[in-house]
């Protein structure tokens, strides 16, 4: 082997950091920026370019604090990874040889964005095709225990044979926990065997066997990600001991302080946790490890606590939750701080006002209300890779005309609960004002105001008008429900007081006015919410129905949590002719949000110690949780190897052992956690199933350039529909019961026979929106132009 030769980068251009962005003079290799900044437009200064660096082809340095978003195209590619903090007025960026750069000349443009004012570079920078030999490829993601393959095809460029060039792969960052594999590491692609969530940096060094030219270098990002189920992982910020729970996994264990965790978002790989105290030193802490991971938006930050916070830190405190994106805290917050109450916040760090998850409830009687729970599901994109984001699973239907309604009593339903109302004995019309805490949805009022009928129908307007102001100005925000019983008319000036507060809501006034008593009204809204409300009116939409039949003005939907945490419609429709029942299956999407359950214990009669003895024994009949770098337990086993396991074959083991007894449980003992866990097993395994038979029909193609909507679109329209005669309560039923009665298929080991697409727990997990809401009814169905000539319909 030829001796190595050393040679130092190529530094192309240094200048030392200044206060400001001020301009540097041209360095050899570089064309200098236009001397002048477009209209509008500030001067962006680069610090530093360096060719040729062990951390890879090029480094470029600006003069930005790290508050400024950065973005970067090369040679017109934009450049996907994120420019990194150096200081307090500096980021860089190691550019990789996948970012678009080529032997020669290669044009950089560089903008900064701060406080909606724009700064712009751009360079002109040689790089040499030696530097450019060693190319580690694009960043990827792989599930965990699934190979991840690295590289490119050898030798970039053409310039050299593989045999021509020396590799060396070396991992030069990972997570905490046992080491990867590296096979093949002398190869120009070799493979990555991670053993442990989280995001590995590797690097490729890549030397002609002949010598005369240094060795170049380059670096790929590998996001290992768990094997989660479709819902994501339970999270619960609030525990017993004070800590934040996820996946199982406790973290920041503390009744009188501050628990916090910080997740990777690509992979939730925990890269800090722990506590802080409520002093000055302990929020100082805090905030240092918030700014310390908000460069870049990679990272999610969850922060809890039940502990006063003293009056002269409470303006540092509210600082560290702005870092994560809370919104404008309010004097109840505050209040709420010194008083010992409990506050939860889940926000991306270096994100805006308002993007982050929070529950702070003011002074309250209720101290669960500072706790949030829910899931981390991996769907919110970061440069085209899924990141993790918290998701609710709260998710109550309403329907403001449910069964009972009739010309004179009105019934709303929100979750469980029924309100029913009605019309004074002797009136004609009115309004059903249903008016509940948006936190908890506790009842704050429900009345009805009659406007006709009465004795004299302004005076009775008017003071209809005065109790529906008074009814939503409770603190919070409340949300409010607003249904007409018969068909209300105006009758005066009077009717002004009705307007003004459905207008404050976010109702249309001219709907409201449009009220002759020939038409019906509904609303559903949160008072102050960014998000319109729900509303429907029969006042202008004669449509296909013709005059007088029009149909009632009725919403059928779903409450959401927003990101202050209180509950506001998302989802909702208004029944049609051609479904009475409305296009939303609330029924469906119940089942697919329910709220989290406890696991039933394993062998009540018997000790933890026991139980947990004869789980473990087990799950290693199952031949799992026998490593150390594996699930600890079958239930982790459900979450962390959901989709990697077949859990036909395990139930198979489970089911088929023989009763056995060894001095840690006895037999008894054994065959009621082999119950519990053989059918717990049966269980997931149906889900499983059902999930992959709902994927098939979108994967299902005849030709490559065309996939048949129409059959596609059918099937899901079909799925989403209310099913005949099916009234129950099923946010009360168990998940898997109400897919069997659906889907109609065997359980294992014959559990994949099943191929229905007709619950919604899996098409919300596989059919949403980039924010996680489902798509269902009329939005997805699409107009039936029969099938194109010579494609098979599928589905």
């Amino acid at each position: 082997m030829a001796a190595r030769k050393l040679a130092l980068p190529a530094l192309i251009a240094l200048a030392c950091l200044g206060a400001g962005l001020f301009a540097l003079p041209a360095a050899a290799g570089t064309k200098p920026a236009s001397t002048q900044a477009g209209k509008g437009v500030a001067k962006l200064k680069v610090d530093a370019v360096e060719v040729g660096t062990k951390a890879g082809p090029l480094i470029v340095r600006v003069a930005a604090p790290y508050l400024y978003e950065i973005s970067m195209t090369v040679n017109g590619k934009r450049v996907r990874h994120p420019f990194t903090r150096v200081g307090k007025r500096a980021q860089q960026i190691e550019l990789r040889s996948s970012d678009g750069l080529r032997p020669g000349a290669n044009k950089l443009r560089i903008q900064a964005w701060h406080g909606g004012v724009q700064a712009l570079a751009t360079r002109t920078v040689e790089v040499p095709a030696w530097a450019l030999l060693a190319n580690a490829g694009e960043d990827i993601d792989t599930p965990l225990h699934i190979n991840g393959k690295l590289g490119t095809p050898p030798a970039l460029g053409g310039a050299r044979d593989a045999g021509d060039v020396r590799y060396s792969w070396q991992v030069v960052k990972r997570p905490r926990g046992p080491k990867p594999q590296l096979l093949g590491r002398d190869k120009a692609r070799p493979t990555l065997r991670a053993k442990q969530p989280g995001s590995y940096v590797l690097q490729l060094e890549a030397e002609p066997e002949e010598g005369g030219e240094p060795a170049s270098f380059d670096q790929v990002t590998v996001a290992v990600v768990p094997s989660d189920p479709p819902i994501g992982v339970p999270i619960g910020t609030l525990n017993s001991s004070g800590s934040i729970m996820i996946a199982g996994q406790y973290y920041g264990e503390n009744d009188d302080g501050i628990a916090y965790v910080v997740l990777e978002r690509a992979t939730r790989a925990v890269v800090t946790s722990g506590s802080v105290s409520t002093d000055g030193n302990g929020i100082g802490a805090l905030s240092a490890i918030a700014d310390k991971y908000s460069a870049e938006a990679k990272y999610l930050m969850i922060v809890s606590g039940r502990s006063k916070i003293p009056n002269d830190q409470l303006a540092a405190f509210a600082d560290v939750l702005r870092k994560l994106g809370s919104p404008l805290l309010t004097k109840e917050d505050f209040a709420a701080f010194e008083s010992g109450q409990q506050y939860s916040a889940i926000g991306t760090l270096g994100s805006s006002p308002g993007a982050a998850t929070t529950r702070i409830p003011g002074v309250s009687d209720n101290p669960a209300l500072g706790a949030i729970d829910g899931y981390l599901q991996r769907n919110q994109p970061i440069e085209g890779t899924p990141a993790y984001e918290y998701v609710s699973p709260e998710r109550p239907s309403f329907d403001t005309v449910a069964a009972g309604s009739d010309a004179t009593t009105s019934v709303i339903k929100v979750g469980g609960d029924v309100y029913k109302n009605a019309l004074p004995a002797g009136t004609t019309a009115g309004f059903h004002v249903l008016v509940l805490e948006s936190l908890t949805l506790g009842r704050l009022s429900d009345q009805v105001l009659a406007t006709n009928g009465t004795a004299n129908d302004r005076a009775a307007q008017a003071a209809a008008g005065n109790a529906l102001a008074r009814s939503i100005e409770k603190p919070g925000g409340p949300l409010v429900f607003v249904q007409t019983i018969g068909k209300p008319k105006a009758a005066g000036p009077e009717w002004e007081k009705i307007v003004a507060p459905l207008r404050r809501l976010g109702g249309d006034a001219l709907a409201v006015n449009a009220l002759d008593g020939t038409a019906e009204y509904a609303l559903v809204g949160r008072l102050g919410a960014a998000a319109p409300p729900a509303e429907s009116s029969t006042a202008y939409d004669h449509g296909p129905y013709g005059v007088p039949d029009t149909p009632p003005a009725h919403l059928i939907g779903a409450l959401s949590r927003s990101r202050t945490s209180n509950f506001v419609p998302t989802v909702f429709s208004t029944p049609t002719a051609e479904n009475p029942g409305g296009s939303v299956n609330l029924a469906l999407m119940a089942l697919a949000y329910q709220p989290k359950r406890a696991w039933p214990d394993l062998a009540p009669s018997a000790t933890r110690a026991e139980a947990a003895a004869a789980a473990k024994y087990v799950c290693g009949l199952a031949k799992l949780c026998i490593q150390p770098t594996e699930c600890a337990t079958l239930r982790d086993c459900f979450t962390q190897d959901y989709s990697s396991v077949n859990w036909d074959i395990v139930y198979t083991a489970i089911s088929s052992a023989k009763s056995v007894a060894t001095p840690d449980f006895n037999q008894a003992t054994f065959e009621a956690v082999q119950k519990e866990l053989g059918d717990e097993t049966a269980d997931v395994a149906r889900v499983r199933s059902y999930l992959s038979g709902l994927v098939e029909p979108l994967e299902k193609k005849t030709v490559d350039s065309y996939v048949d909507l129409q059959g596609i679109g059918n099937k899901i329209w079909e799925s989403v529909q209310r099913p005949a005669a099916d009234d129950s309560e099923s946010w009360t039923l168990n998940l898997i019961s109400k897919i069997v009665a659906i889907g109609s298929f065997a359980p294992p080991p014959a559990s994949n026979a099943a191929r229905g697409l007709s619950a919604a727990f899996g098409l919300v997990a596989y059919l949403s929106t980039p924010k996680g809401q489902p798509i269902l009814g009329s939005e997805i169905k699409i107009e039936d132009r029969g099938p194109r000539p010579g494609t098979a319909q599928t589905g």
